[in-house]
């Protein structure tokens, strides 16, 4: 059974840019890993500062090992920009 997931992210104020790019660069690593049947990056219209990405997995699993195919020092450029600073669980 497929597995949807929807990871919601927010910037810090002015930072909304540098957000975006560093989400970018994840989400082919996203796509690279197993197990991944689609995923996409969304942008909060009324909220600029809000995005997510959508992803579906062809198994929990699959989701749970996706996170380690993003290497840390990725997770390291999209840390300071974040609202909160939320550590993704591993």
């Amino acid at each position: 059974m497929s597995v949807t997931r929807i990871n919601r992210f927010t910037s810090e104020e002015g930072m909304a840019a540098d957000l975006h790019e560093a989400l970018r660069a994840i989400v082919p690593l996203v796509e690279a890993s197993g197990g991944c049947l689609s995923s996409r990056l969304m942008r909060n219209t009324d909220f600029a500062r809000e995005f997510g990405i959508q992803e579906e997995r062809a198994s929990v699993e699959a989701h749970r090992t996706s996170l380690e195919r993003v290497p840390p020092e990725t997770f390291a450029i999209v840390m300071p920009t974040l609202a909160g600073r939320h550590v993704p669980r591993r």
